[in-house]
């Protein structure tokens, strides 16, 4: 895990009060170079509480923000945040055509310059894609968080909205099985080989 006193957030970024954790949520940054954490420690006067344990960035590097025995508000509903431990992992998002360049550009207008996902979902057609370091990194800090907090291994296989007894779920799921206004993560994820790796993770637990 990556050490970086610059991604340390502060209690005013987050509930500083220990909680039993049932769920690990996965979302994105929407943004690059880790400027999301930026925006979270100047939104509201340095109090936006809408924020994430841990960062996977481009690289596969994981960021701890701040102990996930407290909570913040990443769901924005105060019963289920209180029982998750966060993951965002760096991406752009839903992506727009440019048509001054025939390239692809983000919601704030940055251009994007890697692997575009094409899928309709959501009332978006491109989606930035995360890559392989991002997903390796992924299955290992699941498998840390699991065995730290004894967290299931237990993972939903899509990234729609669950309806019914998604409170009650003990393990792995998305910020988008919450709503449908949450576009994170978006399909260019590998849900089914990410099932599979988490899978053959609890083979390994059990023998």
């Amino acid at each position: 895990m990556t050490k970086n006193k610059k991604h340390i957030l502060t209690s005013d970024n987050f509930y500083e009060i220990e909680t039993k954790k049932t769920q690990i949520v996965i979302g994105s940054t929407f943004s690059t170079k880790m400027n999301h954490i930026k925006g979270w420690k100047t939104r509201l006067n340095g109090k936006y509480k809408k924020t994430a344990h841990y960062t996977i960035d481009i690289n596969g590097r994981v960021y701890e923000h701040f102990d996930p025995k407290y909570y913040s508000s990443f769901i924005s509903v105060d019963s289920i945040d209180r029982n998750i431990i966060s993951i965002v992992l760096e991406n752009q998002g839903w992506l727009l055509k440019d048509l001054r360049s025939d390239g692809f550009i983000d919601m704030v207008g940055n251009i994007y310059n890697s692997k575009v996902f094409e899928k309709k979902w959501r009332n978006f057609n491109y989606w930035a894609s995360y890559n392989n370091k991002q997903f390796l990194s992924l299955i290992g800090l699941i498998k840390d968080i699991s065995n730290r907090f004894e967290i299931p291994l237990n993972i939903v296989s899509h990234n729609t909205k669950i309806d019914i007894g998604i409170n009650n779920f003990s393990g792995i799921l998305y910020r988008s099985n919450f709503t449908n206004l949450a576009t994170d993560p978006n399909p260019s994820l590998r849900f089914d080989d990410l099932k599979e790796g988490i899978e053959f993770l609890k083979i390994i637990e059990n023998e």
